[in-house]
C-alpha cells in the first residue's frame, strides 16, 4: 500500500540503504551493509564539491559473525567519505570484534565508536546491520527447529521489542507460550 498522495515537491537528497546476509561454508554469516549518498544538484561543501548525483557518501561495511551473534571480524570501507579525511576512521570499526548483537547492542556501538570515534553514517548503519543479522540468523534456527519437529525459540532480544512480540500480545501467546505473559491491568489500552 503506497503513502498518500503527496504535496508537489522536488528531491533534494537520497540515500540508499542495502543490507545483505550470507551464510558461508565455515558456519559462520557475512552482514554486509551498503550506503550511498547524492543530490540531484551540484553541491560544495568547505572542502569538496559534488556535481549532481555524485555520491556525498558511499561507504561499505561487513560484520562477520557466528550463530550466536558473536562478531569475529569487522571490515568499514569508505569508498566516498564526505570529507578527505573521513576514510582515516575505517580502522576503528575492528573494535566491534568480541560483541555480541542483540540487548545493549547499541549501547556497546557509542561505547567503542561513539563522538569522534566513529562514523555517524557507519554507526547508524550497524543497528540496521543487528536487525538483518536477527532476521538471517533467527530464521536459520527456525528452519532447524521445524527440520526437528520442535517450536523455534525466541530470539533474545526479541520479546517486547515490538507491538506483536509484547508478553501479553496473542502472538506471543500462540506461539511462544513459556514467555507469555497475560496482561494484568484492567485499564483499556
Amino acid at each position: 500500500m503506497p503513502l498518500s498522495n503527496a504535496i508537489e515537491r522536488e528531491p533534494i537528497h537520497t540515500r540508499r540503504l542495502e543490507l545483505t546476509a550470507y551464510r558461508r561454508p565455515d558456519g559462520q554469516y557475512d552482514i554486509e551493509g551498503h550506503l550511498l549518498d547524492t543530490k540531484p544538484f551540484q553541491y560544495d561543501m568547505i572542502d569538496r564539491s559534488r556535481a549532481p548525483f555524485e555520491p556525498i557518501h558511499d561507504m561499505l561495511l561487513r560484520l562477520t559473525v557466528d550463530s550466536a551473534m558473536t562478531i569475529s571480524d569487522a571490515e568499514a570501507v569508505m569508498d566516498v567519505g564526505a570529507h578527505a579525511i573521513c576514510h582515516q576512521v575505517t580502522p576503528n570499526f575492528r573494535r566491534l570484534i568480541g560483541l555480541t548483537i542483540g540487548p545493549g547492542w547499541n549501547r556497546a556501538i557509542r561505547e567503542r565508536l561513539g563522538g569522534g570515534e566513529g562514523c555517524t553514517h557507519l554507526n547508524e548503519m550497524l543497528a540496521q546491520m543487528a536487525t538483518t543479522a536477527m532476521q538471517a540468523i533467527w530464521a536459520e534456527h527456525e528452519m532447524a527447529a521445524q527440520a526437528a519437529g520442535e517450536s523455534p525459540p525466541l530470539a533474545d532480544g526479541v520479546l517486547n521489542a515490538c507491538y506483536t512480540y509484547r508478553p501479553d500480545s496473542s502472538y506471543v501467546r500462540d506461539y511462544f507460550p513459556a514467555q507469555y505473559v497475560p496482561y494484568r491491568d484492567e485499564t483499556p489500552r
